[in-house]
């Protein structure tokens, strides 16, 4: 009896180390590291990995601008991206912070509160589409998430595959892609431009040839639409206020858009990382072969 009582006993702690193996393991796993994100890209190439930042500066502008991915509820505020609150910072006691080149008059404060981690992807003669994936790859090998980087990555790649192929192998105009900066301003996005890297990924081509920022962007009045009258109009949200009357009821408006196609899009970040890139296209997309007849200046619009 003896023997058996042993036996039973030792099959019982055999069960409950069983049980309990993957307790032991989630309690010996690492946390999470604990990220600030003063620069949305990098916010947003986060989230795309799986990984939550703690704080990003101008949450509520982020939710306007970059729309997707979406930060959680209770991310913590940290002031404006280019003079963050330090005090913020301090508090919300990050592992990393994560900046671009525009933070570098403040790196040596900032690396006083915790190391601080720099990454540009836009820039002269830089194609951003390609950069933004690197930086993915670059916050991959940073976090331990190598894996997931190269998921997003193939994901991208076959997302921008769907919507070449929802476009089909005819012909079609070049394509414009601005911004409303105000009532009178155009900000127009051409080579260098996220934008202009994610038209081509699907067989597209920017219709602004003229010069470009570091960006990929040029600033011009509402004339300049008339340099290219054969273009499709790609219009990316937030639209001002102010310039949602132009739309609707200016002359000039009006006059420059007759006969023309004209899309309008939600908004994706601009300046945004690889996810953005794929989402504008997949709107686009979907605006071009959903609106194939939308002439006269009236919008196809993607939402």
């Amino acid at each position: 009896m003896r023997g058996a009582e042993l036996t039973r006993r030792g099959a019982l702690l055999s069960l409950a180390a069983v049980l309990a193996g993957p307790a032991w393991a989630a309690a010996a796993a690492p946390p999470a590291p604990r990220v600030a994100s003063l620069d949305w890209t990098l916010a947003s190439a986060c989230l795309s990995l799986g990984l939550v930042p703690a704080g990003v500066a101008e949450t509520r502008a982020y939710g306007r601008w970059v729309v997707e991915p979406a930060l959680p509820a209770g991310t913590v505020e940290l002031g404006v991206r280019e003079a963050p609150s330090l005090e913020g910072l301090a508090q919300l006691a990050p592992d990393l912070i994560l900046v671009n080149g525009f933070h570098d008059a403040l790196r040596a404060r900032l690396e006083r509160i915790a190391p601080t981690l720099s990454i540009d992807i836009y820039g002269d003669g830089r194609r951003p589409l390609a950069a933004a994936e690197d930086a993915l790859r670059a916050l991959g090998r940073r976090f331990g998430l190598d894996a997931e980087a190269d998921a997003v990555v193939g994901g991208v790649d076959a997302g921008f595959a769907r919507a070449r192929a929802a476009l089909g192998a005819a012909a079609r105009p070049p394509v414009l892609p601005f911004n409303l900066a105000d009532g009178r301003t155009l900000r127009l996005y051409g080579a260098g431009s996220l934008y202009a890297d994610a038209l081509e990924r699907i067989g597209l081509a920017s219709a602004w040839a003229g010069t470009t920022s570091p960006w990929g962007t040029a600033t011009a009045d509402f004339a300049a639409l008339a340099a290219v009258p054969d273009a499709t109009l790609v219009l990316v949200e937030p639209v001002p206020a102010e310039a949602e009357a132009v739309l609707t009821g200016g002359a000039l408006w009006a006059g420059l858009v007759a006969g023309r196609r004209l899309v309008r899009l939600p908004a994706v970040w601009p300046f945004g990382e690889a996810s953005a890139a794929l989402r504008f296209a997949a709107l686009l997309a979907a605006a071009l072969t959903r609106g194939e007849s939308s002439r006269d200046g009236r919008s196809a619009d993607a939402r």
